[in-house]
Parts: C-alpha cells; structure tokens; sequence
C-alpha cells in the first residue's frame, strides 16, 4: 500500500495527474478488503481463496505460457493447502469457506457499497473510467477525489494496523485533515 501511495505522490508532484489516477483503483481496493477483514474476518480466507485458487491460475498460466514457461498449478494448489492448514491451526474458529468473492461483495462486506458505486467504478475498467480520467475528460470530476480517495485509503489501513497495536501516533491528526479536505470538497 505505501508504494502504491508513494507512486501516486510522485507521480502528483512530477505534474503527471493523469499517470497518478492508474493508481486510484488498486488502493481502494485494499481498503475494501482490509475493513472488510476487520469486520467479518473469515473473509480473509475467501479473498486469498478467490485470488491464488480462482484468478492466479488464469493469468499466470497464460502469462507462463506465453512465455514459454511451465506454470505449475499442482505446485500453487498445494502451497495455498498448507497455507490453509496454517490458517486453520491459527484461527480454528473461522469458517475457512472454499468459495469465491468478488469485490463488490468485499465493498458491501466492508459497509462500502456506496464507495464503490460512487468512486471505485470510476477506476474498475480500464476502457471506461480510467481511461476518460487519464485523457482528462473527468478532470473536474475526479482530481479533488483522487487525493480524498488515496488519503482515505491509507488512513484505513493505518487504522487497520494501529488496531492490532502498531504505533500509529498522528492517525488522529490525519483523520482530522480528511475531515476538513471532505468539508472543503466542491460540489
């Protein structure tokens, strides 16, 4: 998460607005899974399930293909078994389910919902939101809620982390600077 918000701040300070909105998407999806995490837990196993059993294969196997390379999906389905044994071992009261989850269901999950309607979808599909964010066609839009967004984001999982007893000490200042930049938005 702080590459992608590192990234994001160069990007800014380099003039490169539209480079900077690319990474938008992937912040706010770590959002939506580490809140969903903290309020439903069990949902952490789903989302690891649905992108190393379900997605990885898809895109790896096609990346190693073309490649010319072996992707081994014995070898993956295997590692992710002893991942879950581990897992079970650590929280032998979480339901580890075997089924997917989307994002959609991981932004509901989180009491996010709106924030994906709203801002999220703004960023899902390369050839629909980004791509009119980034050639400056939503510059009104979203350049104020690109910076909300990214500060949002990384003050949730700071949240997150200061949760389970990392030292987080200017969390609350943050909080109070996303709450007057909110008060300031143009509407």
């Amino acid at each position: 998460m702080n590459h992608i918000a590192e990234g994001f701040i160069f990007l800014r300070k380099s003039g490169r607005i539209d480079a900077s909105k690319l990474l938008v998407r992937p912040l706010i999806e770590t959002m939506f899974r580490v809140e969903a995490i903290q309020k439903k837990p069990e949902l952490f196993y789903r989302i690891a399930y649905s992108e190393t059993i379900v997605e990885d294969p898809k895109w790896i196997g096609s990346a190693a293909s073309r490649a010319g390379a072996t992707f081994d999906e014995a070898a993956h389905s295997k590692r992710f078994k002893e991942f879950k044994e581990q897992l079970s071992k650590q929280l032998p009261n979480v339901p580890l389910e075997d089924k997917y989850i989307s994002v959609w269901e991981i932004a509901e999950a989180a009491g996010m919902a709106g924030y994906y309607g709203s801002h999220y979808r703004t960023y899902c599909r390369y050839t629909h939101g980004a791509l009119w964010a980034i050639g400056g066609f939503l510059t009104d839009l979203t350049d104020f809620e690109d910076n909300r967004a990214m500060g949002l984001c990384t003050w949730s999982v700071l949240n997150a982390l200061s949760a389970i007893g990392a030292r987080t000490p200017n969390l609350q200042s943050l909080r109070q600077r996303l709450e007057q930049q909110a008060s300031r938005m143009p509407l």
